[in-house]
């Protein structure tokens, strides 16, 4: 009805043959807040019309071939995610609108060829907004880490400020530890990203070409030192990495992007980060990244994903205020930080924090004429994305917001700063 937010439908299913006939009946009955489609065996053909603020199809054994439009746009953007198992392909006519048609926002949409190629011989994808939308097309780097399995790339895509054909590489964290594997990811990044002009020279793109790093294990996943991606792969700016546990995620150290430190010295930057996914308790046979196994399935005191580690000291006359634990980042700039737990997320300490700061503005404005010359403004951030199927814990951290939120200009009518 007027003012509702219209229904959402989740389907898991072994095999769809009729996808634009069952996705017109959901049309007809208002199912146009979510859809979320998991394909586990065949093919898919995506026809006919869907109209759905957030769509995510996903065939985990099959490709999916893009002959129809899914129009998600919605007043703040919508989000369209389509992963293929074996690969997944566009045809001219087909239409992917994802744009926000209110003042603010911008629009979402992935292709993702999990296994096989990405052959995309036409269509469009249109994010268009206020603040530009993102579009991302992934798929597999070859052996030697300087090709993509990518045969055809002739879509047009409007109104994004970040349209990136990405190449994943998978790595296996034998001993549960992304520490263990981190040097060799690092390596083939940047093996990948020296050979993106040729791979875009080839494919006759106009779009950035960056690597994707997925790490991943059945059972438990640690990350004990710090990651800094911006020092990391500074000619790289615009990737995505994947931490994907069967079990636990323990971020045991300062995870960081789009700050030339990791820790809470860091400055942020201008310019381009990486996205981030987390995944605890995640279905590693899903060619989806974020799909999770049922709360049910989960092993006991397994799925979630666990920020620093908590303060367990006791308190003494001699020391009123121990801590032994240790508050972790998990923080990017303007990439999408997208979280995933089969059971809980713990922000473990009180200086456990996950959050996008955005890039560094270098605008001069008028009406901040008292601000701090050497503070950073942040601007462009990425979207934040959770969805746990336990409970979100966080350990008090006893601040409130005017603490740290400097705020200085002039409010428009509608309450925002700007003009």
């Amino acid at each position: 009805g007027a003012g509702g937010k219209a229904g959402s439908f989740s389907l898991d299913i072994e095999a769809l043959p009729d996808f634009a006939g069952f996705s017109q009946r959901l049309n007809d009955a208002g199912f146009n807040r979510s859809r979320q489609f998991r394909i586990r065996q065949g093919d898919v053909v995506l026809g006919g019309l869907t109209t759905v603020e957030d769509f995510g199809l996903t065939a985990d054994r099959g490709s999916i071939d893009i002959a129809g439009t899914v129009d998600a746009r919605s007043a703040y953007g919508g989000t369209i995610r389509i992963t293929g198992g074996n690969g997944v392909a566009m045809r001219d006519g087909a239409k992917l609108l994802a744009g926000a048609t209110g003042e603010l926002g911008s629009g979402r949409v992935t292709l993702e060829a999990a296994g096989g190629r990405l052959e995309l011989r036409g269509g469009q994808i249109d994010v268009a907004g206020n603040e530009g939308g993102k579009v991302r097309l992934r798929a597999r780097q070859n052996a030697g880490h300087d090709e993509i399995e990518v045969g055809a790339l002739n879509v047009a895509v409007t109104g994004a400020r970040s349209a990136v054909l990405e190449g994943t590489s998978s790595y296996e964290a034998q001993d549960g530890t992304v520490d263990a594997i981190k040097a060799e990811a690092i390596a083939d990044a940047r093996r990948f990203s020296a050979a993106a002009g040729a791979i875009a020279g080839r494919l006759g793109t106009g779009l950035a070409v960056m690597p994707g790093i997925e790490i991943h294990s059945a059972g438990d996943l640690a990350l004990n030192g710090d990651w800094n991606l911006f020092a990391d792969l500074p000619g790289a700016r615009d990737g995505t990495l994947t931490l994907r546990a069967g079990g636990n995620l323990l971020i045991n150290g300062h995870l960081s992007d789009g700050f030339d430190k990791a820790d809470r010295g860091g400055v942020l930057r201008p310019g381009a980060s990486w996205n981030l996914r987390l995944v605890a308790g995640g279905d590693l046979d899903s060619a989806n990244v974020l799909a999770l196994k049922p709360l049910a399935a989960q092993a006991e005191g397994k799925g979630s994903v666990v920020i620093g580690t908590a303060n367990t000291a006791q308190p003494s006359d001699s020391d009123p205020a121990p801590d032994n634990g240790a508050g972790k980042l998990v923080r990017t700039g303007t990439g999408d930080l997208e979280l995933r737990a089969g059971r809980d997320l713990t922000l473990a300490h009180k200086e456990s924090a996950i959050y996008t700061a955005g890039r560094k503005d270098t605008t001069a404005w008028s009406d901040f004429t008292t601000a701090n010359p050497n503070a950073s403004y942040g601007v462009d951030g990425g979207h934040l994305d959770i969805g746990v199927q336990g409970s979100i814990d966080a350990a008090p951290a006893g601040q409130r917001f005017t603490e740290w939120l400097n705020r200085q200009g002039t409010l428009n009518a509608q309450r925002y700063f700007g003009p």
